[in-house]
C-alpha cells in the first residue's frame, strides 16, 4: 500500500517483514555474492556476541557498499522519553548528527522522527517539497541533504527499536530493489538490538544471581540420592568455617549430628517420590572448629529434567535464633509463672474487629473457664455494671484519638457473683493496614482495694477527729459567740413581757406598745437565725462524713470557713480581712475538708497573732484569694512570730509542733486532705514579720 501525502515530495508505505537482505533471482552473479557475504558477516558479528555500534556500524557501512551515494544512519528509540538518539552514521556529518540528536518523535517530524511514529516507512523523494520536514528544510540544506528513505527498525513483539535511513544529495526515488535492501538492514538491525538487549538482561540476570547466591545469608547445595554434594554455592562451606567446595563429593552425614542421621535420611527417602513437596528441618552440623552449630534447610527434590535423583536444598545457619528461642521460650515459662503467681495477665482489644482476648490467669482469678478470644461486647459484659461506662468512656476516648495510654480500676464479676478489682494499664497502638489495637496487662487488686479503703476509712476517722478538736480549742470562743444571740433573745422576751403586764391607758399609748411589741419580736427571731446559722455551722463542720467532690464556689467556701473562726478571733483581738475577686472559677473539692483545712491555717495564724508581744504597723490576718495556672491559691497570712528555717523543714511532719501542748496533726492531716483534692499546701516565711501557708486547689474543667 503507497499512502502519497504529495506525489512529488514524499510517500509513507506499509512494511512488509524482509529476511535479512533479500536475494532476488534477476541478481548478477556479482551483487548475488555481495549480499550473501553481507548478510553472512552481520550474522556472524550478531552470533559472536559483538558490540551492537559495531554490529550496526556494519550494517550502515555495507548499505552504503551497496549504494555509493547514500548516506546511512541508525537512530535508536527512547522508549520512555520518545526521542531518538544517533547510534550510528558513518558519512553523515558530526555537526549533522549532533542536530538530530534527541529529536522527539511525530507525525511531521522529517523522515525518521515520523517513521518511527507512524510505525511504517517514509519516502521523501525530495526533501525541499516535503511537508514533513517543513521544520528542518534549513537543516537539510545546510548539509546538502535533498532525498531521505527511512524505515522503523521494529522488534519481534511490535515494539519500535529505532530507524534506519539513507540520505542523497539529489532528489530520488527508490527502486523495488532499493526498498526490499532497506528493508533487510532494518530487519538485521532489529536482530542485532533485540539479541544485545536480550544478552544484557540475561548476563544483569546472571550477575544479580552470582550476587544473591554468594552474597546471601542463606546457602544453596545439590545432593545425590546418597546425600552427596553435586554442586555448593560458594559462600555454603566458608558459613562453616570450611574452604569453598569443602563438601562436593562428600556426603553432608559426614558433618551432620550423630544423633541426627537416621532423621535426614529418613526425610530424604520420604521426599524421594514427591517432586513437589518441600521438608523444613533442623538439624545440628559440625564445622570446621568442631563445634556444632544448628542450620535450618529447606529441602526438595530437584526437576528431573536437571537433575535427576538429587535433592535442593537451601540453608541457614540459626544457631543465634535457636538460642534466642530458648531464652524467650524461657522467659515466656518465668512470665507465665510470675503473672500467676502475682496474679495478672494480658489484655488484647482489637477496636476496629470488636474482638477481646483476655488472658488466661484472669479467668481463673474470676474462676471462670478460659473461652478463648471473645467478642468487645463478651468482654464489657463482664465488667461491673457500675464499671461499664468509665470504660465505654475510655474507649471513645481512644478511637477518637484523644489518648495513647491508658489506666482504670475497675471491678469484673466473678463465678459467685461477687466482684474481683483490677488494675488495668497500658497502651494504644495502629499498624498498617489495622484498626487500633489496646495492648495491656491486668493485676488484681482486690486485696489492695480493701486495705485503701480501711486507711481511707481510718484517715476520714482522723480527719473528723482533728475536726472535733479544732472545735474543742474554740469551745469557750463558740460558747460566746452562742451566749451573745441567747442574751438578746432573753433581754427582748423579758422587755415584751414586762410591757404587756402594763397594758396602755389611750389610744395612742397603744399604738406605740404595739410597734415596740412588733420590733422586740423580729430582734427575738432575728437572733434565734443568728444562733442557728452558729449551730448549723458547728454542726456541718463536726459531723462525721465520706468525702465527696463537687464543684464549689471559692468565695463561699472560704467565707464559711472565716465565719466559722471569727469567734475565736473576736475573743483574742484578732482582725480577720478577706480579699478575693468577685469573679473566680470554680473548683472540685469536698467544702467541709476545704474548711477543716483553712480553719486549721486561721487558727494557727490567730494563736500567732494574739501571741506578739511588740504592736507593730501591720497586725491582723490577711486571707488572699488569686487564681494562676490553673488553680485558686487562697493565702492566710499572720504578722507574728514567723518560721524559722529549720521549722519550715519539719513543719508538715506529723506529731511536729511548735506549741507547747499541740499534737502536730492539723498541718500533717490538712496537707494530706489538699493532696488527696488534687491540691497542694506549703508554707513560706515573710521577708518582714510572721508567717503566710498557701492552699491551691485545681479549677473545674469546662
Amino acid at each position: 500500500m503507497l499512502e502519497q501525502n504529495n506525489l512529488a515530495s514524499s510517500s509513507i508505505l506499509d512494511q512488509p517483514a524482509e529476511a535479512c537482505f533479500p536475494l532476488p533471482v534477476n541478481l548478477h552473479q556479482q551483487q548475488f555474492e555481495t549480499l550473501l557475504i553481507g548478510n553472512n558477516r552481520i550474522l556472524e558479528l550478531i552470533l559472536q556476541g559483538a558490540e551492537l555500534s559495531q554490529i550496526l556500524q556494519e550494517i550502515a557501512k555495507f548499505m552504503e557498499n551497496l549504494d555509493p551515494r547514500c548516506r546511512s544512519t541508525i537512530l535508536l528509540l527512547d522508549e520512555d522519553s520518545q526521542i531518538l538518539r544517533h547510534a550510528v552514521g558513518p558519512s553523515l556529518p558530526e555537526a549533522y548528527r549532533n542536530a538530530i540528536e534527541g529529536i522527539h518523535i511525530g507525525p511531521d517530524v522529517g523522515s525518521c522522527g515520523s517513521a518511527a511514529f507512524r510505525r511504517q516507512m517514509v519516502i521523501s523523494r525530495d526533501i525541499r517539497h516535503d511537508p514533513l520536514w517543513a521544520k528542518y528544510l534549513d537543516l537539510a540544506a545546510a548539509f546538502d541533504l535533498r532525498a531521505c528513505w527511512s524505515i522503523p527498525i521494529m522488534a519481534s513483539q511490535g515494539q519500535v527499536l529505532g530507524t534506519f535511513a539513507i540520505y542523497f544529495k539529489t532528489p530520488l526515488t527508490p527502486t523495488d530493489y532499493d526498498l526490499r535492501n532497506i528493508r533487510g538492514a532494518a530487519h538485521l538491525a532489529a536482530l542485532a538490538i533485540e539479541h544485545h538487549r536480550s544478552r544484557t538482561t540475561l548476563e544483569k540476570n546472571e550477575r544479580y544471581y552470582r550476587l544473591l547466591v554468594e552474597h546471601s545469608c542463606d546457602a544453596v547445595c545439590l545432593l545425590d540420592h546418597q546425600l552427596r554434594s553435586i554442586y555448593s554455592s560458594p559462600n555454603g562451606a566458608p558459613l562453616l568455617g570450611y574452604p569453598p567446595y569443602f563438601m562436593i563429593g562428600k556426603s553432608v552425614l559426614e558433618i551432620v549430628h550423630p544423633e541426627e542421621h537416621e532423621y535426614v535420611s529418613a526425610v530424604a527417602k520420604d521426599l524421594d517420590g514427591a517432586a513437589d513437596t518441600v521438608r523444613l528441618i533442623r538439624v545440628r552440623v559440625r564445622n570446621a572448629s568442631g563445634e556444632y552449630r544448628w542450620l535450618e534447610a529447606s529441602i526438595r527434590k530437584a526437576p528431573p529434567t536437571i537433575a535427576p535423583d538429587a535433592f535442593v536444598v537451601n540453608w541457614r545457619d540459626i544457631t543465634e535464633k535457636k538460642l534466642f528461642e530458648e531464652k524467650l521460650m524461657r522467659g515466656e515459662q518465668r512470665y507465665a509463672l510470675a503473672t500467676k503467681a502475682g496474679k495478672a495477665g494480658i489484655l488484647e482489644l482489637d477496636l476496629a474487629g470488636q474482638r477481646a482476648y483476655v488472658d488466661p490467669n484472669i479467668w481463673q482469678i474470676l474462676d471462670l473457664e478460659d473461652p478463648g478470644e471473645i467478642s468487645l461486647n463478651e468482654w464489657l459484659q463482664a465488667i461491673h455494671p457500675e464499671d461499664q461506662l468509665q470504660v465505654a468512656a475510655l474507649l471513645d476516648r481512644i478511637q477518637r484519638r484523644q489518648s495513647d495510654q491508658f489506666e482504670l480500676e475497675l471491678r469484673l464479676l466473678n463465678r459467685q457473683g461477687g466482684t474481683e478489682w483490677f488494675y488495668f494499664n497500658g497502651s494504644v497502638s495502629q499498624t498498617a493496614g489495622a484498626g487500633l489495637q489496646i495492648i495491656g496487662t491486668g493485676t488484681q487488686i482486690t486485696q489492695r482495694y480493701q486495705y485503701e479503703s480501711q486507711l481511707r476509712l481510718q484517715r476520714e476517722e482522723l480527719t473528723h477527729a482533728a475536726r472535733l478538736s479544732t472545735l474543742g480549742e474554740l469551745v469557750a470562743s463558740i460558747s460566746h459567740e452562742i451566749n451573745q444571740p441567747l442574751y438578746a433573745i432573753a433581754n427582748f422576751a423579758n422587755a415584751l413581757n414586762a410591757s404587756l403586764n402594763h397594758p396602755p391607758d389611750t389610744k395612742a399609748a397603744c399604738a406605740e406598745q404595739h410597734s415596740k411589741l412588733r420590733h422586740w419580736a423580729r430582734q427575738i427571731a432575728s437572733q434565734a437565725e443568728r444562733a442557728g446559722e452558729i449551730l448549723t455551722r458547728l454542726r456541718n463542720f463536726a459531723r462525721k462524713k465520706t468525702q465527696e467532690l463537687k464543684p464549689l464556689d471559692p468565695r463561699k467556701v472560704i467565707l464559711d470557713a472565716v465565719k466559722l473562726m471569727l469567734p475565736e478571733a473576736r475573743s483574742r483581738s484578732v482582725e480577720i480581712s478577706v480579699f478575693a475577686p468577685v469573679k473566680l472559677s470554680r473548683i472540685m473539692g469536698d467544702a467541709i475538708l476545704i474548711q477543716q483545712i483553712l480553719a486549721n491555717l486561721l487558727q494557727n495564724a490567730i494563736e500567732a497573732e494574739s501571741a506578739r508581744t511588740s504592736l507593730t504597723d501591720e497586725q491582723g490576718i490577711n486571707v488572699t484569694v488569686s487564681e494562676q495556672d490553673g488553680h485558686v491559691r487562697i493565702e492566710v497570712r499572720d504578722h507574728g512570730a514567723g518560721i524559722t528555717a529549720e521549722q519550715l523543714s519539719q513543719i508538715f511532719q506529723p506529731f511536729y509542733s511548735t506549741k507547747p501542748n499541740g499534737l502536730g496533726l492539723g498541718l500533717a492531716i490538712s496537707l494530706t486532705i489538699a493532696q488527696s483534692l488534687g491540691g497542694k499546701l506549703w508554707a513560706e516565711p515573710c521577708p518582714d514579720k510572721g508567717a503566710a501557708f498557701f492552699l491551691a486547689l485545681p479549677v473545674c474543667e469546662e
